[in-house]
């Protein structure tokens, strides 16, 4: 196991057994790929080089792939009734870039991560009435229409190798609590207003 699968397991697990527990008034949709668990440490391999290829040299083969393992889109919402485990399963599984996070089944499928399928995010954001995107790259915080743009002081490296050693997570971690402290006021102002 890298590091980082367990800190991420750990930390959704927390999430989900949070959720269950409270009564929260508010609407969530999480996108996966989805797909017959035939061969799936090579498909898992292969979804990751895609992912790789596509965001870190910009080379765009995911269409390819989608046709060659006949992906499509999964997706869960508050409205499914899923036990803990399978919402943990399902949430591990959409963001996974094996081997650094760990290949999840769910109901018979794998699930890989969602950006292996084509989703148009302006179409399905369309309904919201605010909507917060955080960026990885520099930039200056601020609301446009009816987005809060998040940026950091500097830009966060995009490598997933930077997952595996504890120290890199333990700083995007206080990168990120820095990000949202400095802004804490926009972002209060921005949701209630």
């Amino acid at each position: 196991h890298f590091p980082h699968d367990k800190i991420y397991k750990d930390s959704v697990s927390y999430l989900v057994r949070e959720y269950r527990s409270k009564k929260i008034d508010g609407h969530f949709i999480i996108f996966g790929a989805q797909m017959r668990p035939n061969l799936s440490v090579l498909e898992g391999w292969l979804a990751t080089l895609f992912l790789i290829l596509r965001y870190a040299l910009g080379i765009n083969l995911l269409g390819v792939f989608r046709w060659l393992f006949k992906i499509h889109e999964k997706r869960i919402t508050e409205r499914d009734t899923l036990s803990s485990a399978e919402m943990t399963n399902f949430i591990l599984g959409s963001s996974t870039l094996y081997p650094f996070i760990h290949l999840h089944r769910m109901k018979g499928s794998l699930i890989l991560e969602g950006a292996l399928v084509d989703i148009d995010s302006d179409e399905m954001l369309s309904g919201c009435a605010k909507k917060i995107v955080i960026h990885t790259k520099q930039g200056i915080t601020e609301i446009i229409k009816d987005t809060l743009h998040m940026y950091a002081d500097q830009a966060i490296p995009n490598d997933v190798l930077d997952y595996t050693g504890g120290n890199r997570v333990i700083w995007l971690h206080r990168l990120g609590e820095a990000v949202m402290l400095q802004n804490l006021t926009l972002l209060k102002s921005f949701l209630t207003g």
